[in-house]
């Protein structure tokens, strides 16, 4: 050090001045360095004491870090608790119990949308409530039971009507429009409308195990509906294979463009098709498709008095 005042030619003055101003750093930077940690281990608490329940239950204290208490403050005035019910509480009522406006509103949107509260968890759905809204509030929850939702004492035989209408009902699966499919039980307008869109494309159905096809249905549907339907033989209509072009064959659920164009190109190479047999020696197409396709072919130029061009 005393090199250093030498270098710069201090007096002795100058060299305490420098020696006193050292000394006050060296003492910042140990206050500053001590004093975040004693913060750390020290954190201001804060507490909120909920009001007691009703039937006589302990005080629930809540704590919170003074970093806590930024995120979720209350409201300086008394917070006045009464038992309530969510579905019909008005604005004043909320505010009563501590709510912000922009809560309150949350919870009037939520209820002008037709939401409904229908036990005490249901409180905790809400996004513009927080944790501690919940856990304050809900043992003050009563929701009256609604009324519409209660079954009518006239539901049940109604039920039992219609399930009897069901069993009356029995419909063409090849000539049933959408209405008379959705007089089957378990099928409503989407099925309907599936089913027909599916027969139609295929040419009618051959087999009942087809409805299981179309998209959507369960599986089972075949067990609750077969005393509702019937299928009559030979109802479907045929493909006029030897005369059909690419764009129609194509439109058939279970050729598509591919598979016409091989079948059509066949065709015209080797010429017409005589049986199944025929149509078999085309490599490309598989045992699976054949199994499909069979019930709707027919060879024998339209001579046949259920044959009909699927593109007409």
């Amino acid at each position: 050090m005393k090199h250093l005042f030498e270098l710069f030619r201090l007096n002795q003055r100058e060299q305490r001045g420098v020696m006193v101003l050292l000394f006050l750093i060296f003492v910042f930077l140990v206050i500053h360095l001590i004093l975040p940690l004693q913060q750390n281990r020290n954190p201001i608490k804060y507490e909120l004491i909920v009001h007691k329940e009703q039937k006589g239950s302990e005080e629930k204290v809540l704590n919170y870090s003074d970093v806590e208490r930024k995120k979720y403050s209350v409201q300086k005035k008394d917070i006045a608790y009464f038992s309530f019910d969510p579905n019909s509480l008005d604005e004043s009522g909320w505010e009563a119990l501590g709510l912000t406006k922009k809560q309150i509103k949350g919870i009037l949107n939520y209820r002008s949308k037709g939401g409904r509260f229908r036990d005490k968890a249901d409180l905790a759905k809400l996004y513009s409530l927080t944790p501690q809204d919940v856990e304050r509030l809900t043992p003050f929850v009563q929701i009256k039971e609604d009324p519409i939702n209660q079954p009518m004492p006239e539901e049940r035989p109604y039920s039992n009507k219609r399930k009897e209408s069901f069993r009356k009902i029995l419909i063409n699966v090849n000539a049933a429009d959408t209405n008379s499919w959705m007089e089957v039980r378990g099928i409503g307008p989407v099925f309907s409308k599936r089913i027909v869109k599916f027969r139609d494309a295929l040419g009618g159905f051959h087999d009942i195990n087809q409805l299981k096809e179309v998209y959507g249905i369960p599986e089972d549907i075949l067990d609750k509906i077969h005393q509702q339907i019937q299928l009559m033989p030979n109802s479907h209509k045929r493909i006029l294979i030897n005369q059909i072009s690419i764009d129609s064959l194509a439109k058939h659920p279970y050729v598509r463009y591919k598979r016409a164009r091989t079948i059509i190109n066949y065709r015209v190479q080797h010429g017409n098709f005589k049986e199944l047999a025929d149509l078999k020696k085309i490599l490309s197409l598989d045992e699976e498709f054949f199994i499909k396709i069979e019930p709707y072919l027919d060879f024998d130029h339209g001579k046949h008095r259920e044959a009909i061009d699927i593109s007409d």
